[in-house]
């Protein structure tokens, strides 16, 4: 694993928040501890960088990601969980991108396509 993410998930470090701001959201989103969520593992883009989930619903994901994506890329995105083995890949609209104290970014992105509420409650 790529020691920028064990450094993000280890239980002594402080936990990252996702941005504030003016709440635009169409659907509601459940937050991910990033500590301690191991059942939710996600990789993005043709060479499957790994990434965080900070947050997820039908419309979009949160990412906590170790290198810059501008809002407006696209990008493919893995998401597997490992308590039930479910897995899909979708791609998201990278929606705005901003840099973290700790040097990761996050990325606020929408779905392309929406996920199905059973296919929430299965990443969830």
């Amino acid at each position: 694993m790529f020691q920028w993410l064990q450094n993000l998930r280890s239980p002594s470090g402080a936990r990252s928040q996702a941005p504030s701001g003016a709440e635009r959201r169409q659907a509601v989103r459940y937050s991910c501890d990033l500590r301690v969520n191991d059942r939710l593992i996600v990789s993005i883009g043709t060479s499957a960088w790994p990434a965080v989930v900070s947050d997820i619903s039908t419309t979009g994901i949160g990412l906590v990601v170790g290198i810059r994506h501008d809002p407006g890329t696209t990008l493919p995105v893995d998401l597997y969980c490992t308590s039930n083995g479910f897995s899909r890949t979708v791609r998201v609209s990278v929606m705005r991108t901003m840099r973290m104290p700790d040097g990761h970014w996050f990325c606020g992105c929408r779905f392309d396509e929406q996920l199905g509420h059973e296919e929430l409650n299965a990443l969830l």
